[in-house]
């Protein structure tokens, strides 16, 4: 389980990935690649918090018996540039 203080930053570097791999990934991906640039978690946290990000609009969601497969949104973008604030989302690229 994610702590409540670090899903804002999870939230954000999810939405972040999206844009960065051209606007679709899965969840066994997401999760791959958020390790990769240090956020040490599981995939069933990256679900919880992509089904999140769907509930507010910034993703589209299709699940399948195997995964999750996410895309952006005009919303989810415009968050990932900066352009758009979001309560529950880090404003700040991870890294930066």
């Amino acid at each position: 389980m994610i702590h409540p203080a670090l899903q804002p930053v999870i939230r954000r570097a999810i939405l972040d990935l999206i844009f960065d791999v051209g606007g679709e990934v899965d969840d066994d991906t997401a999760t791959i690649l958020l390790n990769e640039i240090g956020h040490r978690i599981a995939r069933s946290d990256v679900a919880a918090e992509i089904r999140w990000l769907a509930d507010k609009g910034l993703v589209r969601l299709t699940e399948t018996p195997a995964m999750l497969v996410i895309a952006s949104t005009s919303d989810g973008r415009d968050t990932a540039m900066g352009r758009l604030r979001f309560e529950g989302v880090s404003r700040h690229k991870t890294g930066e």
